[in-house]
């Protein structure tokens, strides 16, 4: 990499998510209200993200992992992070459950980018956080990889799925292999990448941006 609110957007449905303890949804083409979910939510720790083609209203609720309707607010599919190898169990000497502090969908919707939150240690390279790569409707597991000094509180794939952006790195999404680091000092607090994935926008705690070209393969 050479250095220089949560919305979310569907092509078919468009729609802005509020959490809480019951999450609602808005057509933003015509402001109608979606209807309600009918479960209630850890408003403190849970995720959100839309599925591009509008299907699916993905939350990620201590370590569940359920898709909802949009339009009609019923369940499409569930499952749990520790079904599928990813624990949200305390790991080998930790005192509190590993939470999932970020989620996004593929373009194609079929797979979501999850970061699970572990422990921080002194030493950074310590940590347990890990970035999980899973099939969206199965949870079958396709890679993941230890982020011990690189924990995203966001993510957001590139529009040909080829790139993952959290707000400490840029990930290859194929090999989950690191592409790139932000310096440090910049807090990020949102990222989207050029329709050719070449390059991201990141913007910052201090309300500055910026425009990062990643390196080509």
């Amino acid at each position: 990499m050479r250095l220089p609110s949560r919305v979310h957007s569907a092509p078919t449905l468009r729609c802005n998510v509020t959490g809480g303890q019951q999450v609602r949804a808005w057509d933003t083409a015509f402001g109608a209200v979606l209807p309600a979910i009918d479960r209630v939510f850890d408003q403190f720790n849970a995720q959100y993200t839309v599925t591009p083609d509008g299907r699916s209203l993905i939350v990620c609720d201590q370590g569940s992992v359920s898709g909802y309707d949009p339009q009609t607010g019923r369940e499409r599919f569930t499952w749990k992070l520790a079904d599928r190898g990813a624990p949200d169990q305390p790991g080998a000497g930790e005192k509190h459950p590993r939470r999932i502090a970020a989620v996004a969908a593929s373009p194609d919707g079929k797979a979501l980018a999850i970061a699970v939150a572990g422990v921080d240690y002194v030493d950074p390279t310590k940590g347990t956080h890990e970035l999980v790569l899973a099939e969206t409707e199965t949870g079958n597991v396709i890679r993941r990889v230890r982020t011990p000094e690189t924990l995203p509180g966001l993510l957001t794939f590139s529009p040909d799925g080829r790139r993952i952006a959290g707000s400490r790195c840029v990930w290859d999404a194929g090999t989950l292999k690191e592409l790139g680091r932000f310096p440090a000092k910049l807090h990020v607090m949102a990222a989207g990448f050029r329709p050719d994935g070449r390059q991201v926008a990141t913007g910052h705690f201090n309300g500055t941006a910026r425009v990062w070209t990643i390196d080509s393969d």
